[in-house]
């Protein structure tokens, strides 16, 4: 996180975007790195960014099984209904990965709870 942080106090852009669209916030995200994703967030990160295959930062935590991720994306606002490139959801991606967690915490989102 103090990485991060340097990083961006010394104008790292943090929306930055590598060859194939992901952002700082789809790395934390899918590697479970919750604090990183509150202070990305907190410093304007965007929360339904899409990289080419149109995959969002909550896709790659429900499908990684990293509930608190899941759990801050959806509270900042992340969509549950944004699909990628081959139709799935962050949903989707929590059942066929076997994140049960994660399938719970994005149903009770859908449902507005």
């Amino acid at each position: 996180i103090e990485c991060v942080r340097e990083l961006l106090e010394r104008g790292a852009s943090v929306n930055a975007k590598d060859k194939d669209g992901w952002t700082p916030l789809h790395i934390a995200s899918q590697n479970g790195h919750v604090e990183c994703v509150r202070e990305l967030l907190e410093r304007g990160g965007g929360v339904d960014e899409k990289n080419w295959y149109r995959e969002t930062p909550l896709l790659y935590a429900a499908s990684g099984g990293h509930i608190e991720c899941v759990r801050e994306l959806l509270e900042r606002g992340a969509s549950v209904n944004e699909k990628d490139n081959n139709g799935k959801t962050p949903l989707d991606d929590a059942i066929d990965y076997s994140n049960p967690q994660c399938e719970k915490e994005l149903r009770r989102a859908m449902a507005g709870r």
